[in-house]
C-alpha cells in the first residue's frame, strides 16, 4: 500500500493518500474488513502445537536410543528362533526391559515438552487486547487483532501501541513512550509528529511501535504495519528462524553411541567369522551360523549400557525440577545440562539485571557552604522498600532508614531543609502518574512514565518535616493509603489550577498552583541545564532565597554533570518555583509561550535517578565468578548508565 515508501519520510497528507484513508474520518467498516481479510489478523502467528506422535518419534532421535532400539528388534527376532524354552524365556526378558526402558525415557520426555509448552503459551500475551479506532468518523473500542492498515488509532497514556503507526497528529504538547520491549532502554523516549529524512535508526522517532506503551501524552496516528510485519513482528520472526544447536551432552552422547556401533559392529564381525568352523557343531551349518549370530548379537546387547538414556533422563528430570522451584522455565530436558557446560552468560540490563523500576537515588539542594548530598535508599516503587506489602511491625519501616544526608542517616529531613520541602511539593504536585497495588502480587506498581512515579515514591520516603507524622505513616496498614499519603498532605495543601505541558525545545513542564494560605505559585521539574538558564534565584536549605550568582550556578552544574554524565550516569531533574503569577493572566493554548512564563524562577535543586539493579544479581554474578564463568551485559541503554549498574 505505501509501495516502498517509508512512512517516517512522508508528510501527514501524504501518508493518508497512500494509505488510502483520512485522519478526521478513519476508515469505513467495509473497508476494514476488506483489508483485515487481505492482509491478515494483527497477531503473531499462533504455532499448531506439535502432534503427539512427532513429539514421540523425537524422543528416539538419539543414536545411542537407535542403537538399543535395533538391539532390542534383532533379540526379539533371535529369540523366535529360540528352541530350548527356559532360554526361550531368557532370550524374551532382555528385550523386552530395554524396550520397558526406552518408553518410560520417552514418556518422561514428551510429557516435559508438553508441560513446557503449556507455560510458554501463557507467557506469549505481550500484544495488545484492544485498541482505540476511529472509523466512520466514530470512536470505537475493538480487538486488537482487528487493526488493519491505514486505521487511524487514538493512543493516550497508559495504552498499549497495537501495531506499528506513524504519529499525525498530537494531542497534547508531548508524547512519551516506553520502548523497552524493543530497544532495552530503561527511559520513556520521547516521539513528535515531523517527517524525517535523516532515518538511520532503527526506531524512528515519529513512529509508535507495536508492544510499545504509551506513559505520557495523546497522539491520532495512521497504521503502517501489523502482524509479522512490524518491528516486534520481525524480532519474533527472527527467534523462529534460528536453528537449533545439539546440547554439550547430546554431542557426547553422539559421539559415544558412533564409537560404540563401529567396535561392536567389528567385535560382533570377528566373533561370528571366528566361529566359522564351528557351525556344523551345532547340528548343522545353517543351525550353527543363527547360533552363533545370536552370541555375536548378545555380545553386542551385554556391551550396549542400556541403563545409561534413563540415568540420563532421571537427572536431567530431576535437575528441571530444581529449576522449576527457581521459576526457570526449561522446554527440553537436555537443556538443563547446557547449563553445566556454560563458560559465558551474555544478560541484558534492562529488567533482568535491573529491577525496570525507576527511582530517585539523589537529590541534591544548595546551602550557604555549598551542595546538601542526599542518597535514597530503595530498588522499586514500594516506598517503604519491600518486594512484597508487609503487615504489623514489618511494614513500618522508619524513613530515617531510606534517606541519608551526607551518608549519615537523617530522620524527617524535611524539617531541616525547606529547599527539599519545596523539592517534594514539586515532586508531588508537578506529576501525572500514579502509583497503584495490586493485591494479587502484593506488589507496588506505577501507572503512566516511570521516572514520574519514581518522583512519587521519592515523596513518600521524605516524609513529613514532622517527625510525628512521620511515626503516623509507619502504622499506616492499607497500602492504598500509604502510597499517597504523603502526596495527598501536598494536594490538600494547594489546588492544581493548570499544566504547561513538556515542550522538546524548554524540556520542562509545570502546574499553576495556589496554596491554601493564599497566593499563587508556579511548580516546574525539567532538564538541570536548560532550568538553571532560566532561574535568577536560588533557594537555601534554610529557607532564605538568594539571587543565583555565577560561582552557585557553576557549583550546581558542575554537580550535575558529574552525576548524569560520570560513575553513576544519573538521569537528572531539575526543580524550580516561581511566585506571584496569576492564572487568569497565562496564555496555557499557544505552547511557545511557555519558555516565557517559565522564567525568573528560583532554583530548589534537582534529583538523580537510576534504574537499580536486583538485590539478587550481586550474589548470582558471585557464584558465576565462582563457578568461572564470564557475565556480559548486553544494553541498548546508554554505556556509561550500564558500567555505573555493574559497578553497583
Amino acid at each position: 500500500m505505501l509501495d516502498g515508501d517509508k512512512p517516517t519520510r512522508l508528510t501527514v497528507a501524504v501518508l493518508q493518500e497512500k494509505c488510502q484513508t483520512s485522519l478526521a474520518h478513519g476508515l469505513d467498516d467495509e473497508e476494514a474488513a476488506r483489508r483485515l481479510e487481505k492482509y491478515g489478523k494483527n497477531c503473531l502467528p499462533e504455532e499448531p502445537p506439535k502432534p503427539l506422535l512427532k513429539l514421540i518419534i523425537e524422543q528416539f532421535e538419539d543414536l545411542l536410543v537407535r542403537i538399543l532400539l535395533g538391539a532390542a528388534m534383532v533379540s526379539l527376532i533371535l529369540a523366535f528362533f529360540e528352541d530350548d524354552e527356559e532360554e526361550q524365556l531368557t532370550a524374551w526378558i532382555e528385550p523386552i526391559v530395554i524396550l520397558v526402558i526406552l518408553i518410560l525415557n520417552a514418556i518422561v520426555g514428551v510429557w516435559q515438552e508438553r508441560n513446557a509448552d503449556e507455560e510458554i503459551k501463557a507467557l506469549m500475551k505481550l500484544s495488545a487486547s484492544k485498541a482505540v479506532v476511529l472509523r466512520e468518523g466514530k470512536e470505537k473500542t475493538i480487538p486488537a487483532e482487528q487493526v488493519v492498515i491505514g486505521d487511524v488509532i487514538l493512543c493516550s497514556s497508559g495504552d498499549q501501541v497495537p501495531a506499528d503507526a506513524r504519529i499525525c497528529e498530537l494531542r497534547s504538547t508531548t508524547i512519551r513512550v516506553d520502548q523497552s520491549t524493543l530497544t532495552g532502554e530503561c527511559y520513556a523516549v520521547i516521539k513528535h509528529e515531523e517527517p524525517i529524512h535523516d532515518d538511520d535508526s532503527p526506531f524512528a522517532l515519529n513512529i509508535l511501535y507495536s508492544s510499545t506503551n504509551v506513559t505520557y501524552g495523546k497522539a491520532k496516528c495512521i497504521v503502517t504495519s501489523v502482524g509479522l510485519d512490524t518491528e516486534f513482528g520481525k524480532i519474533y520472526k527472527g527467534t523462529k528462524e534460528t536453528e537449533e544447536e545439539k546440547t554439550p551432552l547430546q554431542k557426547k552422547l553422539d559421539d559415544f553411541g558412533d564409537q560404540l556401533t563401529k567396535v561392536i559392529t567389528v567385535i560382533c564381525i570377528a566373533v561370528w567369522v571366528v566361529n566359522l568352523p564351528h557351525f556344523t557343531s551345532k547340528g548343522g551349518w545353517l543351525k550353527g551360523c543363527i547360533f552363533y549370530a545370536k552370541q555375536a548379537v548378545a555380545l553386542a546387547v551385554a556391551a550396549i549400557p542400556e541403563g545409561l538414556p534413563a540415568v540420563v533422563t532421571t537427572c536431567l528430570a530431576l535437575g528441571t525440577r530444581r529449576m522449576a522451584k527457581k521459576k526457570a522455565l526449561v522446554r527440553k530436558l537436555p537443556s538443563v545440562e547446557t547449563l553445566g557446560c556454560t563458560t559465558v552468560v551474555c544478560s541484558d540490563k534492562t529488567g533482568t539485571l535491573t529491577t525496570n523500576k525507576m527511582v530517585v537515588r539523589k537529590i541534591r539542594t544548595v546551602s550557604a557552604s555549598g551542595l546538601v548530598k542526599y542518597t535514597v535508599k530503595g530498588t522499586n516503587f514500594n516506598p517503604v522498600d519491600r518486594e512484597k506489602w508487609g503487615h504489623g511491625s514489618d511494614c513500618c519501616v522508619d524513613p530515617q532508614t531510606l534517606i541519608e544526608k551526607d551518608g549519615r542517616p537523617v530522620a524527617a529531613p524535611l524539617g531541616g531543609d525547606q529547599a527539599l520541602a519545596d523539592m517534594s511539593a514539586v515532586m508531588a504536585l508537578c506529576n501525572e502518574a500514579n502509583l497503584s497495588y495490586n493485591s494479587e502480587l502484593q506488589q507496588v506498581e506505577r501507572v503512566s512514565d516511570a521516572m514520574e512515579a519514581s518522583l512519587l515514591v521519592a515523596v513518600e520516603k521524605l516524609g513529613s518535616a514532622d517527625r510525628g507524622v512521620n511515626i503516623e505513616l509507619q502504622m499506616i496498614q492499607e497500602p492504598e493509603k500509604r502510597l499517597s499519603a504523603c502526596r495527598k498532605a501536598w494536594t490538600d495543601m494547594y489546588t492544581k489550577n493548570g499544566t504547561l505541558e513538556f515542550t522538546r525545545d524548554r524540556k520542562s513542564m509545570s502546574v499553576h498552583v495556589t496554596s491554601s494560605k493564599g497566593g499563587d505559585q508556579l511548580f516546574v521539574k525539567g532538564a538541570p541545564d536548560f532550568l538553571i538558564e532560566r532561574c535568577t534565584h536560588v533557594k537555601l536549605d534554610n529557607g532564605k532565597v538568594e539571587r543565583l550568582d555565577a560561582k552557585t550556578k557553576a557549583t550546581i552544574l558542575e554537580e550535575y554533570h558529574m552525576l548524569a554524565s560520570g560513575a553513576e550516569s544519573l538521569r537528572c531533574l531539575g526543580m524550580a518555583t516561581k511566585t506571584e503569577t496569576v492564572f487568569s493572566a497565562l496564555d496555557l493554548k499557544d505552547p511557545s509561550q511557555f519558555v516565557k512564563i517559565e522564567s525568573g524562577m528560583t532554583f530548589v535543586g534537582f534529583v538523580g535517578i537510576l534504574d537499580p539493579p536486583r538485590k539478587e544479581v550481586k550474589e548470582a554474578i558471585e557464584q558465576c565468578n565462582h563457578a568461572h564463568i564470564r557475565v556480559i551485559v548486553i544494553t541498548g541503554d546508554n554505556k556509561d548508565t550500564a558500567e555505573a549498574i555493574c559497578r553497583e
